[in-house]
């Protein structure tokens, strides 16, 4: 999911220097932007925060396609932490960046969250024929799910760099899909969290 959620957002957004996410791991800033940017910010997103106001005081951003290592949650227990804080701690901080930046995010968040499941519905509702599609309709709907699912499958090519793992970010897709939107919820519906709760670093 975070290698769909790099390709998809970070890479096109921060290649364009019009970044939606940001992330603190990995990045690089140089003197001139760290003297700049100040990171005392009242956001438990500091790094998104750090990242769309230097881009709004003139500077650049890029991204690379290096790869990084990183520990991803371990337990489901840990992939909510983990998600909760940092749902609430980018709708906390919206009010903290610029115009363009907090239009570009709230964008995001709303199609993140509910393109899924309305996509999925309808998916559901059209093949019962409890919805009527235009046959036009109906072609564009069903290349737009190719292209999500070659989507997916280059995702899992970006990781295994191997035939086999097109075909497991194919299985993938709607599972992932699904996980990541019920613990978004259930973050949401948990309201934020009062510590800046972290995610076991170790096996």
């Amino acid at each position: 999911m975070r290698t769909n959620a790099c390709l998809t957002w970070c890479s096109l957004f921060q290649t364009l220097s019009k970044p939606v996410w940001v992330h603190g791991e990995a990045m690089c800033v140089n003197a001139e932007a760290d003297e700049a940017i100040s990171w005392d910010f009242d956001s438990k997103a500091e790094d998104l925060v750090y990242g769309q106001i230097a881009v709004s005081n003139g500077f650049r951003m890029g991204f690379s396609y290096s790869g990084v290592n990183i520990t991803s949650p371990l337990t489901a227990k840990d992939f909510l932490r983990q998600r909760r804080r940092w749902t609430w701690g980018i709708i906390d901080s919206l009010h903290i960046l610029p115009h363009g930046s907090r239009i570009r995010t709230s964008i995001a968040i709303m199609f993140g969250f509910l393109i899924f499941p309305s996509s999925a519905l309808f998916a559901v509702l059209t093949a019962l024929n409890i919805i009527y599609l235009d046959p036009l309709y109906y072609v564009m709907g069903i290349i737009a799910m190719i292209l999500w699912l070659i989507h997916w499958g280059v995702t899992g090519y970006m990781i295994g760099r191997k035939p086999r793992y097109f075909i497991l970010g194919l299985i993938a897709s709607y599972p992932s899909s699904f996980w990541t939107f019920i613990t978004s919820s259930i973050a949401i519906l948990r309201r934020p969290p009062e510590s800046f709760e972290v995610i076991k670093k170790k096996v």
